[in-house]
């Protein structure tokens, strides 16, 4: 999909009462375009960062439990 018309696309995802206005908006108005791209460029790179941190927190778990494993694991030869 085109940049701009992704850019239309998720501001009038936002607010779908005003579509024509935004794309007449879009169309005319440079400062209006800035403000758009910068929309679409934070909400992807918010929803990259969530991916991200999605991932870091399943390595996270995977590692917690694995420490608690070996810990068990060091009690019982403690015990011995």
């Amino acid at each position: 999909m085109d940049v701009r018309l992704a850019e239309i696309a998720l501001v009038s995802q936002i607010f779908p009462q005003y579509a024509s206005k935004i794309e007449q908006l879009y169309a005319n108005d440079a400062d209006f375009r800035s403000l758009c791209a910068d929309y679409f460029l934070c909400k992807s790179n918010l929803a990259e960062f969530k991916k991200k941190l999605a991932e870091r927190r399943d390595s996270i778990e995977d590692y917690e439990e694995v420490t608690v494993e070996l810990e068990k694991e060091l009690f019982g030869y403690l015990l011995k």
